[in-house]
């Protein structure tokens, strides 16, 4: 049960990684095919907070995780606290999952429909 709780609970863990990845050919993308100074500054801006957030969650995943392990690991312990955890959690992903959606509809509203075919890595 515990393992089962742990895997739910890092269910975003995995795909960190793959976010960051298209992240990243985001910003390739923009530095490829976005000319105009501006627009590129404003849509790598957008990019790299993206990132940063990405990160900062990842980590605070990993912290979660080891606080939910140490709390688990003791027999008898209330489930109060793990439940607390799991909320925090379920919580901080949907800020997090917020956060990226307002990014890519920051991006979204400062190209063009031909631009953003071009760049983003979520129409390939």
């Amino acid at each position: 049960m515990l393992i089962a709780l742990l895997f739910l609970f890092l269910g975003g863990g995995s795909g960190m990684s793959e976010l960051l990845g298209q992240i990243d050919h985001l910003e390739h993308s923009i530095k490829r095919n976005i000319e105009a100074s501006e627009q590129r500054s404003e849509t790598l801006e957008s990019v790299k907070s993206m990132k940063k957030a990405t990160k900062a969650y990842s980590k605070k995943r990993q912290k979660h995780a080891k606080s939910l392990l140490k709390i688990a690991s003791v027999h008898g312990r209330d489930t109060v606290e793990i439940d607390a955890l799991l909320e925090l959690g379920d919580t901080d992903t949907q800020e997090f999952q917020r956060l990226i959606i307002d990014h890519i509809d920051e991006l979204r509203s400062a190209l063009s429909r031909e631009q953003w075919e071009l760049i983003s890595p979520w129409n390939e």
